[in-house]
């Protein structure tokens, strides 16, 4: 489960609301996000606990607004906003001292209403990747999620082959497992989608494999790290279509999760 540090300017109260909506949707998701307005009831050292918080992150997330672009460029007075502007400057130092890592670390997004105008210019809004999130739907943000899963549209094909014969030709059909698509795929079959048969489908794995998967309370969480578990391990889309048999059948949403791992040839 990745863990991304959200970090935005107070540009208004809807802004702030938008990004408390998407920080909270990118949790249901699995994704563990951590948000200056959750758990804040005690005295905090706020500079700190950014500092704290974007070291530990995989990912810091930079919330597109002028008030961040603004802020992050230093064009506005050093007085104002300034819990903000310490945040940006941390990340530019974080940016000059080690680029390599942290730019592949810090990921601009913009949020629905958004533009590219809102990313500050020390993260390159025009000349680097960006990330749209379209509506707080796996569909909408899958671009984002796709990278802070690890999971490209189109992974790099195989190099190489036997001598003298040509190289294949990868289809539709012998695609990898999209890790979304097989979580939607899941979520349709009652025995995933439910609590109590879900810990019955769970008991039906290879216990290597059961007790690597991390519980989350939210179902689309923990189908998320079912999916990513199993893929993981060799043969363990396969035990998962076996076990949804047992449990199911050969009902329509089995046959429909059995296509995606055979089609990835992943079905052991």
């Amino acid at each position: 489960m990745p863990r991304v540090f959200v970090s935005y300017a107070h540009d208004s109260e809807a802004h702030m609301t938008r990004v408390r909506e998407f920080a909270t949707f990118l949790r249901v998701q699995g994704v563990d996000a951590e948000l200056d307005r959750w758990d804040n009831q005690d005295r905090r050292d706020w500079l700190a606990w950014a500092i704290d918080e974007m070291r530990k992150a995989d990912f810091v997330l930079v919330i597109a607004s002028p008030m961040f672009a603004r802020m992050g460029d230093g064009s506005e007075p050093s007085g104002r906003h300034r819990g903000i502007q310490a945040e940006a400057a941390l990340l530019r130092e974080l940016l000059h001292r080690d680029r390599k890592t942290w730019f592949r670390k810090v990921l601009p997004v913009v949020l629905p209403g958004g533009d590219l105008d809102g990313i500050p210019l020390f993260l390159q809004p025009y000349s680097a990747s960006h990330y749209f999130v379209h509506d707080f739907t796996p569909a909408g943000a899958e671009q984002l999620l796709r990278t802070l899963g690890g999971d490209p549209e189109h992974p790099s094909p195989p190099l190489g082959g036997v001598a003298g014969e040509p190289a294949p030709v990868l289809s539709a059909e012998s695609a990898p497992v999209k890790t979304f698509e097989l979580v939607d795929a899941l979520l349709k079959v009652p025995a995933v989608a439910e609590d109590d048969s879900r810990r019955v489908l769970l008991g039906l794995l290879r216990p290597e494999i059961r007790n690597a998967i991390p519980h989350h309370a939210r179902t689309r969480a923990h189908v998320i790290n079912i999916a990513r578990t199993c893929r993981d391990y060799e043969g363990g889309l396969g035990d998962l279509v076996r076990a949804l048999e047992e449990l199911e059948g050969d009902s329509m949403p089995v046959r429909r999760v059995r296509e995606l791992v055979q089609r990835a040839g992943m079905s052991g």
